[in-house]
């Protein structure tokens, strides 16, 4: 696909939804979401579809800002960001260069498995738009 193409949703959507799943199994993530780097959700598993979409927006932001400051400071390439809050954790990684991921976790999730479990995914979808 052409560099600043469109992702076409509907070509991905079942083997997004698929590695979303295996994830979830995992047992260490509550909610994931996949996005478009320009914010529009691909996929996810929450219950409130305008929740997932603030949450897709909020996680371009988080990424497309991370990338430039990891930039600006010379800190090499962004892997992924993370927020730790009260109630929860969150953490957005790239999915190559059209997707990003975020994934909720509790507060005392496991944060090496957390995030061994999101880089997986990410390679998932990377593969899956990849392939379409």
């Amino acid at each position: 696909m052409p560099s600043g193409g469109l992702l076409a949703v509907s070509s991905v959507t079942s083997s997004i939804a698929a590695a979303i799943e295996r994830a979830q199994a995992s047992g260490v993530l509550d909610h994931i979401l996949v996005t478009r780097e320009d914010g529009l959700p691909i996929a996810h598993n929450l219950s409130d579809v305008k929740q997932a979409r603030r949450l897709a927006a909020m996680a371009a932001a988080i990424v497309g800002t991370g990338e430039l400051a990891a930039k600006d400071l010379g800190c090499g390439t962004l892997r992924g960001a993370s927020m730790d809050a009260e109630a929860g954790l969150l953490v957005c990684m790239r999915a190559g260069p059209q997707a990003i991921v975020a994934g909720l976790a509790s507060p005392d999730a496991n944060v090496g498995l957390l995030l061994l479990v999101i880089r997986k995914l990410t390679e998932s979808v990377d593969t899956a738009i990849g392939d379409s």
